[in-house]
């Protein structure tokens, strides 16, 4: 557990300084943006729970849901240059 709390506490050092539309408060406030690993982090965070036995089909599903949707991020920032 307490590798957990310290791989947290890495994952969110605010160190990503790509302006876009979700790091642009953050970069505006406090120079680097702590968003770029949150998805991953949460991911992580749902998961090992959903192994522990806490709501294991939501935690699927959640997980699913982030892949899916940092794929389609990264296809289409890759792709069309969207979203930023």
């Amino acid at each position: 557990m307490a590798y957990a709390v310290i791989l947290g506490a890495v994952m969110l050092v605010p160190h990503c300084i790509c302006d876009n539309f979700l790091n642009h408060y953050w970069i505006a406030s406090i120079g680097a943006s702590p968003l770029c690993f949150f998805l991953f982090y949460a991911t992580v965070l749902l998961t090992a729970a959903g192994l522990r036995g806490v709501r294991p089909r939501l935690a699927l599903l959640c997980s699913v849901g982030a892949v899916i949707s940092v794929s389609a991020i990264g296809l289409g920032h890759a792709l069309f240059a969207f979203p930023w």
